[in-house]
C-alpha cells in the first residue's frame, strides 16, 4: 500500500452512519481534487480492501462495522452489475442496424 493509500484509508470512518464523501477526504488528506481519492480507493478495493460506499443518506465512504453494512454494500454492487449486465446485453441485441438505417454510424 502506497503511503496516500494509506492517509487515504486512514481518513475513512468506521460505519455506514459515519460516510463521508470523497470530496472531504481530499480535504482532509490535503487533496484539491476527489477524482485521485477515488482512484485510489479503486484501487485498493482490487487489492482486497474493504472500503464500503453508500449510494443513500449519508452519502460516501465508510468502513463497515457490521455483517449487516458489508452485506448491504455487497447487496448495492449485484444490483449495479445487474442493471449494467441488462444494458450490455440489449444493446448487444440491438447491434448498430437502427443507427445505420438512420445515418448516425457511418
Amino acid at each position: 500500500m502506497t503511503n496516500t493509500q494509506q492517509r487515504i484509508l486512514d481518513a475513512i470512518p468506521y460505519g455506514s452512519d459515519n460516510a463521508v464523501k470523497a470530496s472531504i477526504l481530499a480535504a482532509k488528506i490535503g487533496f484539491d481534487d476527489d477524482r485521485m481519492v477515488r482512484k485510489e480507493i479503486h484501487q485498493m478495493r482490487l487489492e482486497g480492501k474493504l472500503i464500503a460506499s453508500s449510494i443513500q443518506h449519508p452519502y460516501g465512504y465508510f468502513i463497515p462495522l457490521t455483517a449487516s453494512e458489508k452485506e448491504h454494500y455487497f447487496n448495492q454492487i449485484r444490483s449495479r452489475r445487474d442493471e449494467l449486465t441488462q444494458v450490455l446485453m440489449a444493446q448487444e441485441c440491438a447491434g448498430d442496424g437502427e443507427q445505420m438505417k438512420m445515418g448516425v454510424m457511418g
